[in-house]
């Protein structure tokens, strides 16, 4: 994982807001780093970095070591102003809850048994990781359709 803070590589310009959720929002950044590929970046907020400075070091750290094909990737940070922001791979199809209610009501498609069966078990497989494979026990404590992002393939991450 790279670390990327401060001067022009985390401008506030670079951001489009996409969706909020309490005390976050995911936002789309443009060409925030020079790679390739486009990217997301979740506000972790200014007053829990400023008080658990420490805490979330070791946790940024520690997130960037995950890998498994079912968890979006933390590609890095960088400091804006008093925000911290995590830059995540972007992925394109959304959020699980944007396939099973928005995406339907909008256009008539629904997710047949089988894509849902195999979102289902991708969920179920990187919460395994998380629990009982990776070197340290790791709990979401907030795993519900908005916050599982789906692929192109629709594997969700």
């Amino acid at each position: 994982m790279e670390e990327w803070h401060s001067g022009s590589s985390c401008r506030e310009e670079k951001v489009i807001q996409l969706s909020s959720a309490a005390f976050r929002s995911i936002g789309y950044a443009s060409s925030v780093m020079d790679i390739g590929n486009p990217l997301a970046e979740e506000d972790v907020g200014s007053r829990r970095v400023y008080i658990y400075r420490e805490l979330v070091a070791k946790e940024i750290e520690s997130l960037g070591r995950l890998s498994h094909k079912n968890l979006v990737k933390l590609r890095g940070w960088c400091k804006h102003k008093s925000e911290l922001l995590l830059i995540y791979d972007y992925i394109p199809q959304g959020s699980l809850y944007s396939l099973l209610y928005s995406v339907p009501r909008q256009t008539g498609v629904v997710l047949s048994w089988d894509v849902r069966f195999q979102i289902a078990k991708g969920i179920a497989s990187g919460l395994l990781y998380l629990h009982e494979e990776w070197e340290q026990i790791v709990v979401h404590r907030d795993v519900k359709p908005s916050n599982v992002l789906i692929d192109e393939d629709m594997n969700p991450s």
